[in-house]
C-alpha cells in the first residue's frame, strides 16, 4: 500500500496582533517571574486589594532605600578620612640641630654708622643716653575732652571707668615701642650689607662652638653648617647632610637613646660682644627639625640661658596627611616657595614667606628688610609714610588670607617632641666654695673636705676651658664662666616612633557595599535581579519585527491539513 503525503506548508498568513509580546506583556512577565521581593504578589496576589497593599509596600521600601541612597552618596562625596596611630620601633636619623647666639652681632665690629645709630661706645658696649633713631612720622593722638571723649572717626572702645575713645584706626600703627623701632630699624641697616659682610658682623663658629661630642666620639665647629638668619645673624646646623661647600655627607643614625648617645655642646656666647639695645637677654636659640626643612629659629626654636647645663629628649612623630579631596595638604608641586632657594622641602612657613615677600615687592615697589631681598630691588623704609601703610596693608592682607597665597600644611611632617631639663652651670656649691673665707675653715673637717672636693673639681672644669685655643676663654673667672658657657645635650628618649597616616574612611567598595545591603534589606534585590531588570530592559527595546520574526520561526500549529492517500 502506497501513501503519498505533503509537507505542511508554510502559513503565510498574518500573525495576530496579540500574539507578539508587546511592552505590557513584558512587563507583566518581568513582574512575575523577577526574584526581587513583593513585585511578584503585585501580580500574583489573590485579589485586587492585596496587590494594591504589595505595590504599596514595595514603593514605600523602595522610597526609603532611595532616601538612603542619597545619604551615602553624601557621605561618600565628604570623602572622609580615619587617622591611625601606629608604634614603629626603628634605627631613627638623627634630626638637624640649629643653633644661634641670641646677639646677632658683635659690639667690637660694628662699623661706626652702626654704633653712632645704636649708641655703642666704642670701649664700652653700652647703649649711650641719647641714642639717635630715624624716627616714624607719628599721626598726632587726638586730645580728649572735657567729657572723656576722644575726638573723631570711626570706631569706639569702652573702658571701665566710663570714658569713650574714638581713634581713625583700630590701632595706633605708627607709635611704636622704642625696643620694636630700634630693633625694626637696625634690621634694615643690615639689609642693606651684602651676606659676607654680615656674616663677620655676627658671632663665629670658631669662638661660638667650643667642644662638641656625638653618640661619644668627638666632634668640631666642621660639623657644623654655617648660615645666615635674619633675626640671629650667624646660626650653625649639626647634621645637615651636606658640608659648608654644598657637598652630600651621610646622616648621623641614634644607635642608642639616652644623654649619652646624644649630641653634646659647650657654647661660648660671648657676653662681652653684647649690644644690650638689640638684646635684652644672654643664651642660645635651638631650633631641632629635619635635613630638608629650612630652620626658622625665630618662629619655631626655645632659648637656653647661660650658666646652665640644658638636657632635650626627643620623640619623633611622623605625620601623612591626605590630599586632593580628602585633605588640604601638598607635596609642594605647583606652589611657589623659593625665597630661600630651591633646595628646600615645601612648607607652609615657606609658602608664606614667599607669597608675602612677593606681594610687598609688586605693591609697595621695595622689600621687607626682615626677609631676603630678591636681588636687584631696593629694602622697604618704613620712615616713610606711604611705604609703611603698603607694608601694613599688606601684612593685613596676608594676616586675613587676601593674598591668595594658597599655601596648604605639608602632605608628609616630622614633628618632634621635646622634653627639658635644666641644671646649674657651674652648682650653686661651686660658687659659694669659690667665696669662702677664713672663719670657713673652722667648720667639721668632713664639710669642709666634700667642699674641697667640689672646689677642686671646679678649679678643674676651669683649667679644661683655659685649655681651649681661645685668649678670651682663658682669662674667664668662675663668675665670668657661668654667664658665657651653655651646655646643651640633645637625645632621643628611645628608639621608637609614632606614625599617624590618614587613609580614606569611605572608598567606592564601601558604597557598593552599603548599596547591595539596602537593598537586599528592603527590596531583596541582588546583583542577579539587577542582570534580570537589564534582561527586561533590552527585550523592551528590541525592534518589534525582530521578536515578531522569531515567532514566525517557532513551530505554530494552525490546524489541521488535508492529505491524500492512495491506496
Amino acid at each position: 500500500m502506497d501513501i503519498n503525503s505533503k509537507a505542511t506548508p508554510v502559513d503565510d498568513r498574518p500573525l495576530p496582533e496579540d500574539v507578539g509580546e508587546t511592552p505590557a506583556r513584558l512587563w507583566s512577565n518581568f513582574r512575575e517571574e523577577t526574584t526581587a521581593h513583593g513585585i511578584p504578589k503585585t501580580v500574583t496576589a489573590k485579589s485586587r486589594f492585596r496587590r494594591i497593599v504589595w505595590g504599596i509596600i514595595f514603593l514605600a521600601s523602595f522610597a526609603y532605600f532611595l532616601y538612603n541612597f542619597s545619604l551615602m552618596l553624601q557621605r561618600y562625596f565628604s570623602y572622609p578620612v580615619t587617622t591611625s596611630i601606629d608604634i614603629k620601633f626603628a634605627s631613627l636619623p638623627f634630626p638637624a640641630v640649629t643653633v644661634c647666639n641670641l646677639n646677632p652681632v658683635r659690639a667690637s665690629k660694628l662699623p661706626r654708622e652702626f654704633r653712632g645709630f645704636l649708641g655703642v661706645d666704642s670701649d664700652d658696649p653700652s647703649p649711650t643716653s641719647d641714642i639717635p633713631r630715624k624716627k616714624r612720622d607719628v599721626l598726632p593722638t587726638p586730645a580728649p575732652t572735657e567729657s572723656g571723649n576722644v575726638s573723631t572717626s570711626q570706631s569706639n572702645s569702652s573702658s571701665a571707668d566710663g570714658y569713650y575713645y574714638e581713634y581713625e584706626y583700630e590701632y595706633d600703627y605708627y607709635d611704636y615701642d622704642e625696643g620694636f623701632e630700634m630693633e625694626q630699624n637696625f634690621t634694615i641697616m643690615i639689609a642693606h650689607k651684602n651676606e659676607t659682610q654680615r656674616q663677620q658682623l655676627g658671632h663665629q663658629k670658631k669662638d661660638f662652638i667650643q667642644k662638641c661630642t656625638y653618640n661619644g666620639r668627638p666632634c668640631s665647629g666642621k660639623n657644623f653648617v654655617q648660615f645666615l638668619d635674619e633675626k640671629y645673624g650667624n646660626c650653625f646646623t649639626f647634621n645637615k647632610g651636606i658640608t659648608n661647600n654644598g657637598s652630600k655627607i651621610p646622616l648621623r643614625n641614634v644607635t642608642q637613646p639616652g644623654p649619652l648617645y646624644g649630641l653634646q655642646v659647650l657654647l661660648y656666647v660671648e657676653q662681652d660682644e653684647y649690644v644690650p639695645v638689640l638684646t635684652e637677654t644672654s643664651g642660645v636659640r635651638v631650633l631641632i627639625n629635619t635635613q630638608a626643612d629650612r630652620p626658622f629659629p625665630a618662629l619655631a626654636g626655645f632659648s637656653v640661658a647661660t650658666g646652665f647645663s640644658s638636657s632635650v629628649g626627643l620623640t619623633l612623630t611622623e605625620i601623612e596627611r591626605l590630599g586632593g579631596h580628602y585633605g588640604d595638604c601638598t607635596d609642594g608641586t605647583g606652589k611657589r616657595y623659593d625665597l630661600y632657594g630651591t633646595t628646600y622641602a615645601y612648607s607652609s612657613v615657606l609658602c608664606q614667606k614667599t607669597c608675602y615677600q612677593r606681594a610687598v615687592v609688586r605693591d609697595c615697589l621695595c622689600a621687607d628688610a626682615g626677609l631676603p631681598v630678591p636681588d636687584g630691588t631696593a629694602v622697604c623704609d618704613p620712615a616713610n609714610r606711604k611705604t609703611a601703610e603698603c607694608l601694613k596693608e599688606t601684612r593685613d592682607a596676608l594676616r586675613k588670607d587676601l593674598l591668595d597665597c594658597d599655601c596648604p600644611e605639608a602632605c608628609k611632617e616630622s614633628v618632634f617632641g621635646q622634653t627639658f631639663g635644666f641644671s646649674e652651670l657651674p652648682s650653686a656649691s661651686y660658687k659659694f666654695d669659690l667665696h669662702i673665707d677664713q672663719s670657713f675653715e673652722r667648720a667639721p673637717a668632713v664639710e669642709y673636705s666634700g667642699y674641697k672636693k667640689q672646689q677642686r673639681s671646679l678649679e678643674q672644669f676651669i683649667e679644661e676651658l683655659k685649655k681651649m685655643d681661645n685668649p678670651k676663654i682663658q682669662k674667664l673667672s668662675a663668675e665670668e664662666a657661668s654667664v658665657n658657657f651653655v651646655e646643651l645635650t640633645i637625645y632621643f628618649e628611645g628608639l621608637y616612633y609614632d606614625k599617624i597616616s590618614q587613609s580614606p574612611a569611605y572608598e567606592v567598595i564601601n558604597l557598593l557595599g552599603d548599596i547591595g545591603g539596602q537593598l537586599g534589606l528592603w527590596m531583596g534585590v541582588s546583583v542577579m535581579t539587577v542582570l534580570e531588570f537589564f534582561e527586561f530592559i533590552v527585550d523592551l527595546f528590541l525592534p518589534s519585527k525582530k521578536r515578531n520574526g522569531d515567532l514566525r520561526n517557532e513551530d505554530i500549529e494552525l490546524g489541521p491539513t488535508s492529505s491524500k492517500a492512495n491506496t
